[in-house]
């Protein structure tokens, strides 16, 4: 017993090695192609441009914050959870529930953003030019939430590489290359947001056929299920909290940038945004690391594996 414990803690922290090895250099490429999508918004458009850009990113995450209710955490402990007990049926209605929800939310949350647009750039932040940045990124909430989902599930079935490969190098690729196509074509600031959001489609389809080819079973009609009511129930009680942690934390790390718009302008805001990247690799080391460790505590917790997940 002893003997398959130990030989299980090895396997498990042989996973977690190998897979913080892929996601460490997703992540650098990433960071790498990142900057320069930021050089090519500021040196082609502007630094003002590029602050109004980063102040659109901030409103949209606070909004997505809000409108994802928690689920997307939510979504990875619970199928953590039952993938260790082996309760496949609950995964599939867990995934329909939580996307029929996401869908219903992000739709509101786009609405809502959307309609609200002209009152936070205007009235706020003195920047008409930011209302068609919120107008384009709330069109494209209900979209970003689903694709976000697709990519929740690949975590909590451990399947760090296909997430890292998709959020870390495919989307900004994706951004980045089409942003040198509207360059070129001398297509005006709206470029930079297009760019942004048709990422979001490939993230979301290749996310998509990856779960439907390596997670078969999720696309099946499940059987009835009686404990449905509690089952949304325990979801909605551990991601509300989450939501309310996730906005704190958006709020937390925006704050320079709300606060500098807020005061002096999009120009100040893309100006001292060119020093940020370079803070937010304080948080490498253990994003490196906490993409698998989650899914994979809570599966072993799901099994009554204290000794596993202590080691």
């Amino acid at each position: 017993m002893k003997e398959d414990n130990s030989l299980e803690i090895r396997e498990s922290l042989k996973l977690i090695a190998k897979t913080s090895v892929i996601v460490f250099l997703s992540i650098v490429f990433s960071k790498i192609v990142g900057y320069i999508y930021r050089i090519l918004i500021a040196r082609y458009y502007g630094p003002e441009i590029y602050g109004v850009f980063l102040i659109s990113l901030m409103v949209a995450g606070w909004f997505g914050a809000f409108f994802s209710l928690g689920l997307l955490e939510g979504v990875v402990r619970f199928i953590s959870i039952f993938r260790g007990k082996k309760q496949f049926n609950k995964i599939k209605y867990l995934y329909n529930f939580s996307s029929l929800v996401l869908l219903t939310t992000g739709l509101l949350g786009g609405i809502v953003m959307f309609l609200t647009a002209d009152t936070i750039a205007i009235k706020l932040f003195h920047n008409p030019e930011l209302t068609i940045f919120i107008k384009l990124l709330g069109l494209i909430m209900p979209i970003s939430l689903i694709s976000n989902l697709f990519l929740s599930i690949l975590r909590a079935f451990e399947k760090i590489y296909w997430y890292s490969f998709i959020f870390n190098i495919i989307q900004n690729l994706t951004k980045i290359s089409l942003l040198v196509i509207f360059i070129i074509l001398s297509v005006n600031s709206s470029a930079v947001i297009l760019s942004h959001n048709l990422a979001v489609i490939p993230t979301l389809i290749l996310s998509y056929i990856i779960c439907k080819k390596g997670i078969k079973f999720l696309f099946k009609n499940e059987s009835k299920l009686r404990e449905t009511k509690l089952m949304r129930k325990d979801l909605i009680y551990y991601s509300l909290p989450v939501m309310f942690h996730t906005i704190l934390s958006s709020f937390f790390f925006w704050i320079d940038t709300f606060s500098i718009g807020l005061i002096n302008g999009a120009l100040e805001v893309g100006i001292y945004n060119a020093a940020v990247p370079i803070a937010t690799l304080l948080v490498f080391v253990p994003e490196i690391f906490m993409q698998l460790f989650f899914p994979m505590i809570s599966k072993k917790l799901s099994q009554g594996k204290i000794n596993n997940v202590e080691e």
